[in-house]
């Protein structure tokens, strides 16, 4: 004797099978091209990191980093440093100088791009000395560690174009707001002295180059920022 157990199916549950079916078959055909395009980013982010670095530190300016003993943090998942500093720096080598209360803002991960405004002020005070900007800062590096280059047009007011190097960590509350900077060091490199007689004088030839340290960087507010004698 045949005996069949098998209920009848019913049609609307074949219908959710064949859907979910269907969904997954997509799921499986996407998920490689998806794949595949965030490979693509971020190679494409990779290559643009490397243009970017090439544009601002050409060999012979690399051979001065390595010189100077400068930490550069590379990567293209650098952090937002946006905010209020002032940094005290002591030089490694050379003369000593001002401290700098700096503006950070206008931070762009997808461009590696930041800009910054500098007040450099005399040690200790807020009596102006100098005025510092870059709309077109290039930031790289990856977690909490960052480096941002800049270039300026002059040097202590003589024409010519300089590269400065900001690197550092940044230090978090328990929070995970941004107390400050750790571990900072400062370069100023001579990229071209446009054969000026008094830089050649003094020694500032292309390639020179000034290392800065300063162990912790606080946060200030934006009324001390701005606060300028």
């Amino acid at each position: 004797m045949y005996i069949n157990n098998k209920k009848p199916i019913n049609n609307f549950n074949m219908k959710k099978v064949i859907k979910k079916l269907c969904l997954f078959t997509a799921i499986v055909v996407l998920l490689p091209v998806a794949i595949g395009c965030s490979d693509d980013d971020e190679k494409d982010n990779s290559a643009y990191e490397q243009e970017q670095y090439n544009k601002f530190v050409p060999s012979e300016i690399g051979e001065t980093i390595n010189q100077l003993g400068l930490e550069i943090y590379r990567g293209t998942n650098p952090p937002d440093v946006s905010g209020y500093y002032l940094i005290e720096l002591l030089p490694s080598v050379g003369k000593l100088v001002n401290d700098s209360k700096i503006k950070l803002y206008d931070y762009s991960k997808a461009e590696l791009k930041i800009s910054l405004l500098g007040y450099e002020v005399k040690t200790g005070t807020d009596e102006l000395l100098a005025v510092h900007t870059a709309s077109d800062a290039f930031i790289t590096g990856e977690g909490d560690k960052f480096t941002i280059f800049f270039e300026e047009d002059s040097y202590e007011g003589i024409p010519a174009i300089t590269l400065t190097i900001l690197s550092g960590e940044l230090d978090r509350d328990e929070d995970g707001g941004i107390k400050g900077i750790k571990d900072v060091q400062y370069a100023l490199i001579m990229k071209d002295n446009k054969n000026n007689v008094t830089l050649i004088k003094n020694n500032i030839v292309n390639g020179w180059g000034q290392l800065f340290k300063d162990g912790h960087v606080d946060v200030i507010s934006q009324e001390k920022f701005e606060t300028n004698n």
